[in-house]
């Protein structure tokens, strides 16, 4: 069974397995593998399922064609994801799609011992279909978040996210000691976070961000994380908001209602408008540094923005300096306008 195994594998046996054969020569992008530098091959198993793994380094770029475009993006539950166009891509919950069959699997395991030297075969049998089940939502996951990064790297140059702690967004409350009676607790909302967590963790945001970032730099494009804080509560300045920051300007999970200007929108795509406005600012920022003399030169406006080849729409755009930044999508600063 084992040499059957390292067969199927492509591993040399007479070379003790420390070799292996490539009949394809070269992979789906056309070049060698051999060419690409040193490699470290791995071996990895997951439950009958066997796979290898080439690491390769020095591999080539392919960058694509510039397409003028940036864009920003909210993370969600709800949706898996808003962006600044107001472009909504579903959550698929492939979790609670697979959670009625994965509890029946789960409830037939849990009679056996967690530990033990020596499974029966109902053991192991039941211990394979619930590994089986996880594995499969896995996969799911993971080909959804290849999809949807690739279009959004086709699609766009330039792309802004939250930089999102999901470690800390999903760890349980703290519990709240009651002060009337020794031992006692009183309701921390435990129960409500946990089915938050659940929901974060089948979305999967972290797995996403990273393979966004892989393609991102495969393909010659710009990811800009830009800090999270109050993109949904902000009044988005790129959309003819006012810019004022409250608490009550979230009306519901899905509502945005500014209390300042009465401006409406729905609130994930508010928090996609105000990751483009942040992204938009990193991008003035790197493009020409803020320097005293260039506030007085121009009251406020720096010159103009002069964005690496290829050019973004904006690559004439000015753009605020000093602490009143405005969006590189406002009024004052739309497409084209010159220095």
């Amino acid at each position: 069974m084992r040499d059957r195994k390292r067969r199927d594998l492509g591993c040399d046996r007479a070379a003790g397995g420390e070799e292996l054969r490539d009949e394809r020569e070269t992979d789906r992008r056309g070049f060698r593998i051999e060419d690409v530098g040193p490699q470290t091959i791995s071996v990895k198993r997951e439950g009958r399922r066997w796979y290898v793994i080439l690491a390769c380094d020095e591999v080539p770029a392919e960058p694509l064609p510039a397409t003028g475009s940036i864009v920003g993006i909210d993370m969600g539950t709800v949706h898996f994801f808003t962006d600044s166009g107001g472009v909504h891509v579903e959550n698929p919950k492939f979790l609670d799609k697979m959670a009625d069959e994965l509890t029946a699997a789960q409830q037939h395991l849990s009679p056996f011992p967690k530990r033990t030297k020596r499974r029966t075969k109902k053991h192991r049998a039941a211990a394979r279909k619930v590994a089986k089940l996880h594995a499969k939502i896995w996969r799911q996951r993971l080909d959804h978040h290849h999809k949807q990064a690739l279009a959004l790297v086709r699609e766009h140059d330039v792309i802004g996210h939250e930089k999102l702690n999901t470690a800390g967004m999903t760890k349980a409350p703290a519990p709240k000691p009651d002060p009337a009676g020794a031992g006692a607790f009183l309701p921390n909302g435990a129960a409500a976070k946990a089915g938050l967590n659940r929901s974060i963790l089948d979305a999967g945001w972290g797995q996403f961000l990273g393979i966004l970032a892989n393609k991102a730099e495969s393909a010659g494009r710009r990811v800009i994380p830009v800090d999270a804080r109050n993109t949904s509560r902000t009044c988005p300045l790129a959309a003819g908001g006012c810019g004022h920051v409250a608490k009550e300007n979230r009306v519901t999970q899905a509502k945005f209602e500014c209390v300042k200007c009465g401006f409406v929108e729905n609130a994930d795509r508010v928090g996609a408008l105000n990751v483009l406005h942040r992204a938009g600012l990193v991008l003035c920022d790197a493009a020409w540094p803020a320097t005293q003399e260039a506030r007085d030169f121009s009251r406020g406006w720096s010159h103009a923005c002069h964005f690496p080849s290829p050019p973004l729409p904006f690559r004439h755009l000015r753009c605020r300096v000093g602490p009143a930044g405005a969006s590189p999508l406002s009024a004052r600063g739309t497409t084209g306008e010159t220095a």
